[in-house]
Formats: C-alpha cells, sequence, structure tokens
C-alpha cells in the first residue's frame, strides 16, 4: 500500500512539473506574439559589439532608472554583470528559441520596447523567433582586413604553430563571406541599418546616437558620454585593477595580435576569397 501511494506521489509530482512548464511556454509564447518590432543587434566577432552592448547595457540601465550604469564583475563568468538584463542573448548560432528565454526574462519580454536582443550572426535561420518583417536591425560591420585578424587572434592557442593559426584564419574567412554575403543580399529591408567600426572607434558618441535613434529609444546626449566614460579603457581597466583583475580579456590580445599581423597578413591579402569579401564590404558601406 505505502509502495502504491509512493508511486502516485511521483506521477502527480511530475504532471505538476509537466503542466507548470507548460502553461511558461505558452505564457511566453503568447508575450513573444505580442511584441511589435524587436530591437536586433547583430555582430560577427571583433567588430565593436562587446562595447556597444556594455554602453547600451548602462545607458538602458541608467535611463530606465534601473541602476547606476555600472556592471560588476563575475569572475566564475568572466565579464561584466548588470543590475538588470536589458539585452538579450541569442545563442553561437542566433536561434533565439523558447527554452533560451529563461523565466528572469519573462517579465522584461513585456516592456519590450525597452529590450535589444544580440546574436553573433545574421538571421539566417528561418526557426528563430525573429523575422526581418518584425524587426529593426542595427548590423555592426568591419572591414574583412582587420575583422579576420582580430577575431583569430581570440582564437590562436599555439602562437609557433603555424597550421593551427593558418587553419583559424581560413575559418575566420569562410565566416565573414557567409555574414557579408548574407546581408549584402538584405540590405535592401528598410528596417536594417549599418554602423560601421571605425565609426564606433572613432565616433563612438554619434555612433551610439545614430543607434538609439534607429530603435526609436529616447536619446540623451550627456548620458550617453557618461555611459562610454564608464566604458572606456583607461576606467575599464582601472576597475579591473582594483578588484586583482589586470588581463581583463577585452584589451590583453595586442602582442598576439602584432605577431600574427606580422607573419600572416600576405595569407589574408592572397586568399582566394578575399577579393570577393572586401568588395562586399564596399558595395555595402557605399550604399
Amino acid at each position: 500500500m505505502k509502495s502504491i501511494i509512493e508511486y502516485a506521489g511521483k506521477i502527480i509530482f511530475f504532471i505538476k512539473i509537466i503542466y507548470e512548464t507548460t502553461v511558461y511556454i505558452f505564457k511566453k509564447i503568447k508575450i513573444l506574439k505580442n511584441i511589435n518590432e524587436y530591437k536586433v543587434l547583430i555582430s560577427s566577432p571583433s567588430s565593436g559589439s562587446t562595447f556597444v552592448r556594455l554602453v547600451l547595457s548602462s545607458y538602458l540601465e541608467i535611463n530606465n532608472n534601473y541602476g547606476n550604469g555600472i556592471p560588476k564583475y563575475n569572475s566564475y563568468l568572466n565579464k561584466d554583470i548588470f543590475s538588470h538584463n536589458s539585452i538579450i542573448m541569442g545563442n553561437y548560432k542566433n536561434e533565439f528559441s523558447l527554452d533560451k528565454l529563461g523565466k528572469e526574462n519573462l517579465n522584461d519580454l513585456k516592456n519590450s520596447e525597452k529590450l535589444i536582443f544580440f546574436s553573433r550572426y545574421p538571421l539566417g535561420n528561418r526557426d528563430n523567433i525573429f523575422n526581418l518583417t518584425k524587426s529593426k536591425i542595427v548590423v555592426l560591420l568591419r572591414d574583412p582586413y582587420n575583422e579576420v585578424l582580430s577575431s583569430a587572434v581570440k582564437k590562436v592557442k599555439n602562437i609557433n604553430n603555424e597550421k593551427h593559426i593558418m587553419d583559424i584564419l581560413n575559418k575566420k574567412i569562410s565566416d565573414y563571406e557567409k555574414y557579408i554575403s548574407f546581408w549584402r543580399h538584405n540590405l535592401k529591408e528598410k528596417q536594417i541599418k549599418i554602423i560601421k567600426f571605425d565609426e564606433i572607434n572613432d565616433k563612438p558618441e554619434k555612433s551610439l546616437k545614430k543607434i538609439l535613434e534607429f530603435f526609436n529609444l529616447p536619446v540623451n546626449i550627456e548620458l550617453i558620454k557618461n555611459c562610454i566614460n564608464i566604458h572606456s579603457v583607461e576606467t575599464t581597466l582601472n576597475r579591473m585593477n582594483n578588484i586583482n583583475k589586470p588581463n581583463y580579456n577585452r584589451f590583453s590580445n595586442k602582442q598576439i595580435r602584432m605577431k600574427i599581423k606580422e607573419n600572416y597578413s600576405i595569407h589574408i591579402l592572397n586568399h582566394k576569397s578575399y577579393t570577393k569579401i572586401l568588395k562586399l564590404y564596399e558595395e555595402i558601406i557605399n550604399i
């Protein structure tokens, strides 16, 4: 008799879990379907996305009265964490599937006008929750030579292994070709805005203002300046040094970059796809 009661208890427990999960998923689907417009930030690696995301996160946190905009470093995750998640991350393949949006984001989605969705790669997968007709998309773009070089540097584990480095460079060139080809094909969409890395680097205030205006978010120039300062190289390194994290990974690849640039630039420039991707890049920025 006791075993029957225990068995029945387990069945009831699992039914409860299934019910709660089902209700949660249907709630999430309902909320997502009611979002009028997704604000989406897209970038390939090493195109300024970390800086832009950090500044936007600080800006939205302060502007929406969620916090002071200064992130706290999480040693376990090895990244800055904000008191409020204003930018929702997709996975590596840009699939914002329902199960990737956790319970902590469900209430936030109801205020989707304050949210930005971010991913590294273009909206090529039709099984994700976004589509080009329901999104305003900012695409961060960098010239092929410097993007391939910078993104490859982050993957190099052995600076003396030539094959290892060549394989990484070839993979990065292939990734860039897919990325730039996708956006050249879809650039006619009215809701897509290209922001160049050079502009982010040289005129960050202007580029952040453009992004906020494009997303129909309020623009406060003094707040933009303040948030840019929060994430400047000097301020960030001072913050990292104060918590004994001097080799913060945003700024720790310069020596490797110089060595690869010195020894492998010719491989990038002579690659069979380089002329094509350079042409596509120039076509996009001149439209």
